[in-house]
């Protein structure tokens, strides 16, 4: 069994790759062989963290005015997006990320409101 910090420091948040194999000795060992599995360990994200990580996914997707979050037992996002997207094209885009970047954690994504532009005002319309 090796242990190796990905970036050659073991800071908090960093990846650590563990290699399982049965032992061999350095000069028949190989990464590339098939007996080898690699199991990534992370340190587990405080529930402040998880509500941020999901906040800046939801704010990076270009449909999206902003975000409301509100946690229980799953994590609910309240989006209001942009008059001319496409709001269920929205909510897939955004469940797809998180579920990248948060696998196994329950998120429910949803439109409240579409946004629009009048002069200088932006002003809101509930989406139904």
């Amino acid at each position: 069994m090796y242990l190796d910090s990905v970036n050659g420091r073991d800071e908090p948040g960093t990846s650590v790759v563990l290699t399982v194999a049965p032992y061999e000795s350095p000069e028949e060992s190989s990464l590339s062989s098939p007996s080898h599995r690699v199991v990534q360990l992370r340190t587990p994200m405080t529930e402040d963290q998880r509500l941020s990580l999901v906040e800046q996914t939801a704010l990076c997707h270009p449909a999206v005015h902003s975000v409301e979050l509100s946690s229980d037992a799953e994590i609910h996002v309240e989006v209001v997006v942009w008059r001319g997207s496409s709001p269920q094209r929205t909510v897939h885009d955004i469940a797809a990320a998180l579920d990248a970047v948060l696998p196994g954690v329950p998120v429910c994504v949803s439109v409240s409101a579409v946004a629009y532009r009048r002069r200088a005002t932006t002003l809101l319309a509930v989406y139904k």
